[in-house]
C-alpha cells in the first residue's frame, strides 16, 4: 500500500514505467503540467496537499 511518505522520485518513475506512459501522459492523469511532473520525478520538488492526495489515490487505484 502506498502512503504519502512512499512518494519519492524513484517511486514515481517506477509507477509511470509500470503504466507504460510518458511524463506528459502521467501529468495529464494527475491534472498537472508535464513540467511539474518532471520536477517531481527528478526530485526538484515533490507534490504536496491536494496534488499529493490525488497522486496517492491514483497510484493505489492503478495498483502501485
Amino acid at each position: 500500500m502506498v502512503t504519502d511518505t512512499a512518494i519519492t522520485p524513484e517511486n514515481l518513475l517506477s509507477w509511470r514505467k509500470r503504466l507504460g506512459v510518458t511524463q506528459s501522459q502521467a501529468a495529464l492523469m494527475l491534472g498537472v503540467t508535464a513540467l511539474t511532473y518532471g520536477r517531481w520525478e527528478r526530485g526538484e520538488c515533490l507534490p504536496r496537499g491536494q496534488r499529493l492526495r490525488r497522486l496517492v489515490k491514483l497510484i493505489r487505484r492503478e495498483g502501485g
